[in-house]
């Protein structure tokens, strides 16, 4: 036990470049049983420029619950593949986005439902605390039509190549109309007569 909290506390005092979080990971559990009596003072988060986590199977939401507490990185790149249909899942990378602001700075995801967007949008309009936030968030491979919001503002609506459609538009706060994001969706692709949508999340002020 003194060597695994040692090999941690030597971990928690770096800082990496890019770190890939893939099928293993280390147990949030037990990193809270190791530090039960943190006297080192040492924050017990993981530190990098770019981190990258794959989720593979339905137990990895362990991997997105460490990465809620323990990770603070300038970049971070979720790809939840099937598995964006887990209500445990869509529930933690949503704390992650909500509160994580102060912790990332550019959150990606990609293979989620457009439910998902739309509870993000929501958030966006009726938090009545919107400071914590990730600033910009970037959703890849949308494979639903997204709507657009009845209080979207300054719309500019264009149609590229093979008459895929880009939506760029702003939002604000209902509670504090100062605080305004920037929304970009793009259909990037048609499959099934359905198209496949990114979309990138700014905030603007």
């Amino acid at each position: 036990m003194k060597i695994a909290r040692y090999l941690l506390e030597q971990l928690f005092n770096c800082c990496f470049e890019f770190v890939q979080f893939d099928k293993v990971i280390f147990n949030p559990q037990m990193i809270e049983l190791l530090f039960d009596e943190n006297n080192t003072n040492i924050p017990l988060q993981v530190h990098s420029q770019s981190a990258h986590l794959f989720i593979y199977n339905d137990s990895d939401y362990c991997l997105l619950e460490f990465i809620l507490t323990h990770l603070i990185s300038n970049e971070f790149t979720v790809d939840l593949w099937k598995f964006n249909k887990r209500k445990r899942n869509r529930k933690i990378l949503f704390k992650i986005l909500i509160n994580g602001g102060i912790k990332f700075s550019v959150v990606s995801c990609r293979h989620i439902k457009a439910k998902f967007y739309n509870s993000i949008i929501q958030e966006i309009e009726t938090s009545r605390d919107i400071s914590k936030m990730v600033k910009e968030i970037r959703f890849g491979d949308i494979l639903e039509p997204l709507d657009l919001s009845e209080r979207a503002e300054n719309i500019e609506i264009n149609f590229e190549n093979n008459n895929l459609k880009s939506t760029k538009y702003q939002l604000s706060n209902k509670y504090n109309s100062e605080i305004k994001f920037s929304i970009y969706t793009k259909e990037v692709y048609i499959i099934n007569n359905k198209p496949v949508s990114d979309v990138e999340i700014k905030r603007i002020n």
